[in-house]
């Protein structure tokens, strides 16, 4: 059934249908890692519901947005959303991004939180649209490094969240299309907790020079750690 959300930290809306694919914590803090300059632009790669590319456009006060859906019904859907928010620095196109005519060297920003799993491993979902956004059949670590070399600006930015055990596979591609590491930061559930996820800035045509960020921690106990409270903008009682 879909349903509106409120997208954290914005007076924006957002249309979900949780039969299909919502957003999760993931998008959030991706979205706070993702530092973009005002007035730059920004494509989200496999957008779904649009939550990386809106909340980044009220963040960061984005000159240009372009979200690229594969899946017709969840970009109609973010068609809606878009329509009920009145943004008119918003475009969607509803086909695989290895098919859209985007001019070269002419993109600031990409965002993607694409599927952590390889297709062929771990359970399949027979729900259509959770196997799309869970398994990389759609959406190869090769082709969207290989996308962003080609419509990125020298020394502009692709913004991407990954389960760990994928942080080799992510370096060594990247390098290869001449996309560096420059900023990563793991992600764990509580202080004691190994690292699950990893959100890495790649940036075309730099040097090799990573920064390691503090590990962010979610959960203190059963409620969020204050900086994730602040990531979403509670006021903690």
């Amino acid at each position: 059934m879909k349903r509106e959300h409120f997208i954290p930290k914005t007076d924006l809306k957002i249309i979900a249908d949780d039969e299909k694919f919502s957003f999760t914590i993931d998008s959030i803090l991706l979205t706070d890692f993702a530092k973009m300059k005002k007035g730059t632009n920004l494509i989200d790669i496999g957008c779904g519901t649009g939550i990386l590319m809106l909340r980044c456009n009220a963040m960061y006060n984005l000159s240009k947005c372009i979200g690229i859906e594969i899946q017709k019904d969840v970009a109609d859907m973010l068609v809606e959303t878009i329509t009920i928010n009145n943004l008119e620095n918003v475009d969607i196109i509803n086909d695989d991004f290895k098919n859209v005519y985007i001019k070269n060297d002419s993109i600031d920003n990409i965002i993607v939180n694409p599927p952590y799993q390889k297709n062929g491993h771990g359970i399949s979902n027979k729900n259509t649209n959770f196997h799309t956004s869970r398994y990389d059949n759609e959406m190869k670590l090769e082709d969207l490094f290989e996308f962003a070399k080609l419509k990125l600006k020298s020394n502009r930015s692709l913004f991407m969240i990954n389960r760990c055990e994928r942080l080799v596979d992510l370096l060594s591609i990247a390098r290869k299309y001449n996309m560096e590491a420059k900023r990563i930061r793991f992600v764990q559930s509580r202080i004691n907790d190994k690292p699950n996820l990893v959100m890495i800035q790649f940036v075309k045509n730099q040097k090799p020079f990573l920064t390691f960020e503090k590990n962010l921690i979610i959960y203190d106990g059963e409620d969020y750690t204050e900086e994730v409270m602040n990531i979403y903008g509670i006021t903690k009682v």
